[in-house]
């Protein structure tokens, strides 16, 4: 399970706080989203539908159902009350608005021939009608004279009496005649409101089945809307791979975009079992475990997802390893050990996404390079999906897919010794995830790297001195 920190740092936080719903009812369901599990496929693929319905319609109705959606007021509360209690004045003026709300929403329905797969927009006129016997269809609501004849005779006793009073001045017996009268009313209206909660009490299921619909409605819609102005992708489901084209993260993508640079998007293919990511330090490693852990946990949760094409496995859940999680009382080495305990029991039973950047970096070389090529190894025996960033070398055994950054072309270097210290380190890097052999060595670019942010001469010197 992602814990919130991995959540945000891989851009999760930064992406639902994207999404737009206008509803109540759709905060509140965006607030308990849950992933699809293994083996709910068809589920998820109707999700992906409506958002596809969605995204085919026109701007105007679009817009028009939005507009409909921030109508309404959450009445949850006031649903649950009825069950069992009398709703006052007020309270029934909030289920009439409601009910006006969403017949405005089914007309708009009407109008677009906008359907949802999946999702039940029950009729509530005869509600609506209870509460707006005239059909006016306005928003204000009062216990009125038509409620009741008896009602509108008490209603003709008093304002009798206030005439009189109005002639011949408050005198006592005026005075308790009309607070006889004043008490009635109040039982009168007690009375009428106990009869129409006792009516909105039958439409109770079918209330509470509108506002989960028109919180589904208002999710989709926003779901849309936010894979719109992002150009998402609807991603295959596939048992076999993860894979990414030209994936790309939002989050990171607007932190680069703050400070002038542009997000480099990166394709790659994970299969079952272990897949390994090199290069040196800086080369975008933990950007592409990031930015495919995002992509991969949002197809989950049934958003189209940052590539220009993708095919995923619903999987039971994911697992990251990274420095940033580990814990106050022991070392980030201590940390990720005692993290990858608890997940491999799970290896067995379950289809996982693990995601291990930069393993064992806080241990000696000797036994960190043990400890990863024993971790490619082990990992590449389970049926589960995971991807290791290292800068080790010699740690991928035979047939384990192996990726490497791009990192510094011979071109990059070239402009680097022609313009040491005045080139920014994002325009020289190649991001690119390029496919090679598991034996392949790990790119040293980390000398580079110190050229081109100008480290101290003297420094620099004596590390090349020292360079084997």
């Amino acid at each position: 399970m992602l814990t919130n920190t991995q959540k945000e740092s891989i851009g999760v936080k930064f992406v639902l706080e994207k999404l737009d719903c206008h509803s109540p009812y759709g905060v509140e369901l965006l607030r308990r989203i849950a992933p699809f599990g293994v083996g709910a496929a068809d589920e998820l693929c109707r999700c992906f539908d409506n958002i596809d319905k969605a995204l085919s319609l026109p701007s105007q109705d679009f817009f028009a159902l939005c507009g409909h959606l921030a109508h309404f007021l959450n009445i949850r509360g006031i649903a649950g009350k009825c069950e069992s209690q009398t709703l006052n004045e007020v309270e029934l003026f909030e289920v009439k608005s409601f009910l006006l709300a969403y017949s405005g929403l089914m007309d708009s329905l009407h109008k677009s021939k906008f359907t949802l797969e999946g999702v039940n927009f029950p009729d509530l006129t005869n509600a609506l009608d209870i509460l707006d016997p005239k059909r006016l269809r306005i928003a204000p609501f009062s216990i009125e004279n038509n409620f009741s004849n008896k009602l509108a005779e008490i209603r003709q006793q008093k304002a009798r009496v206030e005439a009189s009073i109005g002639k011949l001045g408050l005198t006592e017996e005026l005075l308790k005649e009309r607070a006889a009268i004043v008490a009635c009313e109040d039982d009168e209206e007690i009375r009428i409101m106990e009869a129409l909660t006792k009516k909105i009490r039958e439409h109770a299921p079918a209330l509470r089945s509108a506002m989960d619909s028109v919180g589904e409605m208002d999710l989709t819609l926003a779901k849309a809307r936010l894979a719109k102005d992002y150009s998402a992708t609807r991603p295959k489901i596939s048992a076999s791979c993860i894979m990414f084209k030209e994936m790309s993260n939002p989050y990171m993508e607007e932190a680069l975009a703050e400070t002038g640079k542009d997000f480099k998007k990166v394709s790659i293919k994970l299969q079952k079992g272990a897949t390994v990511i090199t290069g040196a330090n800086m080369g975008g490693k933990s950007v592409a475990i990031k930015t495919a852990a995002l992509n991969t946990f949002l197809c989950q949760m049934g958003f189209f997802v940052f590539a220009s094409e993708a095919e995923i496995p619903l999987l039971d859940d994911i697992c990251i390893i990274a420095e940033e999680e580990k814990s106050n009382f022991m070392s980030s080495f201590g940390s990720e050990m005692s993290r990858m305990n608890e997940i491999i029991p799970r290896l067995k039973n379950e289809r996982l996404l693990i995601a291990l950047d930069e393993p064992a970096r806080g241990t000696n070389p000797a036994e960190g390079y043990a400890i990863v090529r024993a971790i490619v190894s082990f990992l590449s025996e389970f049926d589960s999906f995971s991807v290791i960033a290292t800068h080790y070398d010699k740690t991928i055994p035979p047939g384990v897919a192996h990726y490497q950054t791009a990192g510094l072309s011979a071109d990059a270097i070239r402009r680097l010794n022609s313009d040491r210290g005045k080139t920014e380190i994002h325009d020289l890097i190649d991001y690119n995830l390029v496919q090679v052999e598991p034996s392949a060595p790990v790119p040293k670019d980390a000398l580079n790297i110190c050229r081109i942010i100008g480290l101290d001469g003297a420094l620099l010197e004596k590390i090349e001195g020292f360079m084997p």
